[in-house]
């Protein structure tokens, strides 16, 4: 049996969505961790405010060399795993690098988020993902697929079920200390909108379930690229709902989480998101959310207090959703604690102990562990 010592990731970026996993893995005292990233961010990234997070005990790698890549692929492969950031990507140095690893026989897994199907693109990209699993899932030892939606698209790809679990995105525990200096209310029902692509992330049909709900008293704040938004603030407009909109631009994550914080509910009614990480944020901060089922976060939600899931693009399905909870009013400071209580499994520490016995069940052939967010 394989006695795992040293994990080593492969990204193209640094990412504050999985900061918290490595760190809890480096701290476990279990394994040594390594992050190889080709660059610091990508421009839309820092667009959106993201920074260098804290990997604590983790060794950094940037820019790697071709002669560091080989010295970390030849690490002892009976106690090092190898997880790539999917099969492809926009850098060639990372792919030879997933390759080299599959030829060496290294234990290597597959961390993704799944693709979009829909349309001649779709097709052309479940092929291409077809072709791929002919060339490598023999190979690779695990898959590890972001959302329901991932691990379906690696099934149809041609991957085996055995060797593919469910996994998340998990952000950094949320710390409100940047108020933005508006307030929240205390008597209407505050919902929150967080997005940059603002079409992709389905603000529009947030807009038009709104503007059928009727006179209840509700408030919608919108985090949003200011660049976009002029088709959504005319929407907003000509559907008469101006008055009880604001929008705030380009907002930094600390003031994000801020007002998601203070906010009653969260609305992604994205078309297409890969996870949504600010489900993950809001659920953190004891918000209940209301997504759709092109959000790979959908897994966090379980109908209930926590959130719902309805239709993409359903408007009538969203609009009932949004009637029935704002007319139950604003969100209850016990709901708030059990929703944070619960969050405790897809923080940092619970999803390192998953990923580990993930590792286990795929070096053993034992059985798959649950993950900790599926388990109630």
């Amino acid at each position: 049996m394989r006695q795992i010592k040293n994990l080593v990731f492969w990204q193209e970026c640094f990412s504050i969505h999985q900061s918290a996993l490595l760190r809890n893995l480096a701290s476990s005292g279990r394994v040594n961790v390594t992050l190889v990233v080709v660059e610091e961010l990508r421009a839309l990234e820092s667009e959106k405010g993201w920074f260098r997070p804290d990997y604590g005990q983790t060794r950094i790698i940037l820019k790697p060399t071709a002669n560091t890549i080989t010295q970390l692929l030849a690490m002892d492969p009976s106690c090092t795993v190898h997880i790539f950031s999917g099969t492809r990507g926009r850098y060639p140095i990372i792919r030879k690098a997933f390759r080299q690893s599959l030829r060496l026989a290294n234990f290597t897994g597959i961390q993704s988020e799944a693709f979009r199907t829909g349309g001649i693109k779709g097709v052309l990209r479940l092929l291409r993902g077809k072709y791929d699993a002919l060339r490598f899932a023999d190979r690779v030892s695990f898959v590890l697929g972001i959302g329901q939606m991932s691990t379906d698209w690696y099934k149809k790809s041609g991957y085996p079920a055995e060797k593919i679990f469910p996994f998340a995105y998990f952000v950094e525990t949320p710390s409100v200390n940047q108020p933005i200096g508006v307030e929240t209310s205390s008597r209407c029902f505050d919902l929150v909108f967080v997005g940059h692509d603002l079409y992709r992330k389905g603000l529009d049909i947030l807009l038009h379930a709104l503007h059928g709900i009727g006179e209840t008293d509700w408030r919608l704040h919108v985090v949003d690229d200011q660049d976009r938004r002029k088709r959504f603030a005319d929407l907003s407009a000509r559907l008469d709902l101006s008055a009880s909109i604001h929008f705030y631009g380009s907002l930094p994550n600390p003031q994000v989480i801020d007002l998601v914080s203070r906010s009653d509910l969260l609305v992604l009614p994205s078309r297409w998101d890969g996870w949504g990480a600010v489900v993950n944020e809001a659920l953190m901060c004891g918000v209940p959310v209301v997504c759709s089922d092109r959000c790979g976060a959908a897994d966090l939600l379980n109908g209930g207090e926590r959130g719902e899931v309805f239709p993409c693009g359903d408007v009538a399905a969203l609009r009932s959703i949004l009637a029935r909870r704002i007319s139950q009013g604003k969100k209850e400071p016990a709901v708030s604690d059990r929703i944070r209580e619960w969050s405790k499994c897809i923080s940092g520490e619970s999803a390192a102990d998953y990923l580990l016995a993930v590792i286990d069940a795929s070096t053993t052939g034992g059985n798959k562990p649950i993950p900790p967010w599926l388990k109630s």
